[in-house]
C-alpha cells in the first residue's frame, strides 16, 4: 500500500519512479564533458606530489589497509534522515566512510569519520574547512588522483589513493593507469554517487557488514538534505542553511528532466537523478554482494533488509548471521529491481557480470542501439525488451569469442568463462516477463 505522497501541493504526483526511463547514456556525456577536462587537469598538478606524499609515507595505496577481524562501518548519505542518528554517532564505535560535505557535521556531532572519501573531482577544500582542530582527530583522506589539488595537497592528515576507473573512457581506463600505475595499482569502478564507491572502498578494506544512514534517494520530510553545521573561527560552530524542499522552488520547473520531482514506489518524494543514482547503488551492491543493511527511516530505499538506530548503537553492528541476507536472496532482489529499470546484468562462471541497458522507447534512443537494431526498426520490426535482450546477450558472446589474446588478457575473460547463451536469455527474459508485471501493477495502484 502506497503511504501518503510528501509532495510540495502543485508537482504532477502521478509520475512514479517507473514512468521515466533514462540511462547511463542520458546522463554520462554530459557529465564526462563536464567532469573529464577538470579530472585531466586536476591529475596533471597532482602527479608530483602524489609520488612525493607515497614515498614519504604519509600516503599509500587504499588497499594497505586490510581489516582482519569483523569491523562494522557506516556510509553515510546526505539524506535528510541522516539528522537522525546524529544524537547517538559519538556513541558508535565502527568505522564511518563519510563524503567531504558530511564531515564537519560529523565532527559537531562527536565522532570525525575514520574514512573522508572524495570521488567528484570539483570536491574542495573549503568542504572539510569547516572542523575545529584537526589535529584531535586520526580521520584519513581517500581520493583520486583527479580530485581538486588544494583539497589532496593540503589535506592535513594521512591520505589513502585510488585510481577512477571508467572502461569507456580513455583517459581513465589507460592513461591514469600509465600515470599512476606505478603508485596506485587499486581502481574503483565509477557508479555516478559517493556512497557506491564508499561501498566498494569499504568492503575492499575488509570492513563487514555496512550500514547505510542518510542514503535517501529523496526528500523524504520534505527536505533536501541533511542538517549540516561547520565551525566558524570567530563564532564557533554555526548550523549552515536549512535545505527544506520549498513549494516555491523554482529549480524543480525546469525544463531539465532529470530534476523532475517523482515519487518512489512506496510514496517518498524523489526525483528522476535520485532514482538513477539509486538505480547506480543497487548495481553495486549487486557486483559487490557486501552485507549491508539500512539503518530504518522512511525513504526511497526498501531493497535491504533493516536495523533501528537504537538496535544498531546497543549491538555496535555485530549481528547475528541469521539476520544476514543469502546471496540468492541478495541477487534475486537487486536484479528484480533493476529489470524494472531495464537494466540487466549478464553473469558468468566466476560470478562477475556485465550490466547492459535496453531501451523501451527505441524510436527515441536511436543513437544509442546497436546497428543490428538499427537495422531492424529501419525495417519496420517491434523490436521489444525480449528481442533486445537476445540481441545483447549474443552480441556479448560473439565479440568475447572473436576478441584478441590481449583484449581478453585485459578483460580478464575468455569465451570458457561464459555461461549457456540461451539458458542466459532466458533467464534475463524471464526478469523482464516479472518486472513488466510489477510495473502494470503500481500503475494499477495509482
Amino acid at each position: 500500500m502506497i503511504k501518503k505522497k510528501e509532495f510540495p501541493s502543485d508537482i504532477d504526483k502521478k509520475v512514479s519512479e517507473y514512468d521515466r526511463f533514462y540511462g547511463a547514456q542520458d546522463f554520462n556525456p554530459g557529465t564526462r564533458s563536464v567532469k573529464l577536462p577538470v579530472e585531466i587537469k586536476h591529475s596533471y598538478f597532482n602527479h608530483h606530489f602524489i609520488f612525493h606524499d607515497i614515498k614519504e609515507g604519509t600516503g599509500a595505496d587504499v588497499q594497505s589497509v586490510n581489516v582482519k577481524q569483523e569491523v562494522p562501518a557506516l556510509i553515510l548519505g546526505s539524506g535528510p534522515t541522516l539528522d537522525e542518528i546524529m544524537p547517538v554517532l559519538k556513541d558508535w564505535k565502527g568505522a564511518i566512510f563519510a563524503s567531504t560535505s558530511q564531515t564537519p557535521t560529523c565532527v559537531y556531532h562527536g565522532h570525525a569519520p575514520e574514512y573522508v572519501v572524495a570521488l567528484d573531482p570539483h570536491s574542495d577544500l573549503p568542504e572539510i574547512e569547516g572542523v575545529d582542530d584537526w589535529n584531535k582527530y586520526n580521520s584519513k583522506l581517500i581520493c583520486h588522483p583527479c580530485i581538486s589539488p588544494r583539497l589532496v595537497q593540503e589535506w592535513p592528515l594521512d591520505r589513502l589513493y585510488y585510481r577512477p576507473m571508467e572502461p569507456s573512457s580513455d583517459f581513465h581506463a589507460m592513461h591514469l593507469g600509465i600515470s599512476y600505475g606505478e603508485v596506485i595499482q587499486t581502481y574503483c569502478l565509477l557508479f555516478s554517487c559517493t556512497p557506491a564507491a564508499q561501498v566498494a572502498l569499504a568492503r575492499m578494506m575488509g570492513y563487514h557488514p555496512l550500514y547505510t544512514v542518510g542514503l535517501d534517494f529523496g526528500f523524504p520530510n520534505n527536505k533536501r538534505r541533511f542538517t549540516s553545521w561547520f565551525y566558524h573561527e570567530l563564532e564557533g560552530w554555526q548550523i549552515d542553511r536549512p535545505m527544506s524542499l520549498d513549494e516555491n522552488d523554482e529549480s524543480f520547473r525546469t525544463e531539465n528532466p532529470y530534476r523532475r520531482l517523482i515519487y518512489a514506489e512506496n510514496g517518498c518524494c524523489s526525483s528522476v537523478m535520485h532514482i538513477y543514482y539509486k538505480r547506480a547503488f543497487i548495481c553495486v551492491a549487486n557486483i559487490d554482494m557486501s552485507d549491508i543493511f539500512k539503518v530504518k527511516a522512511f525513504n526511497a530505499v526498501t531493497e535491504f533488509p533493516e536495523i533501528t538506530i537504537e538496535e544498531l548503537i546497543k549491538t555496535q553492528g555485530k549481528l547475528d548471521k541469521k539476520r544476514f541476507w543469502s546471496r540468492a536472496k541478495k541477487q534475486k532482489i537487486y536484479e528484480d529491481y533493476l529489470a524494472r529499470y531495464y537494466t540487466f546484468a549478464l553473469r558468468y562462471k566466476d560470478g562477475s557480470l556485465t550490466y547492459f541497458e535496453c531501451t523501451p522507447e527505441l524510436e527515441k534512443h536511436k543513437d544509442r542501439i546497436p546497428a543490428e537494431l538499427q537495422q531492424k526498426i529501419a525495417d519496420g520490426k517491434v523490436i521489444g525488451i525480449d528481442e533486445q535482450i537476445e540481441i545483447f546477450v549474443t552480441q556479448n558472446y560473439a565479440n568475447l569469442q572473436a576478441a584478441k589474446p590481449q583484449v581478453r588478457q585485459q578483460l580478464d575473460k575468455s569465451p570458457d568463462d561464459l555461461l549457456n547463451p540461451k539458458e542466459e536469455i532466458r533467464r534475463l527474459q524471464r526478469l523482464n516477463h516479472d518486472a513488466t508485471k510489477y510495473r502494470d501493477n503500481i500503475h494499477d495502484r495509482k
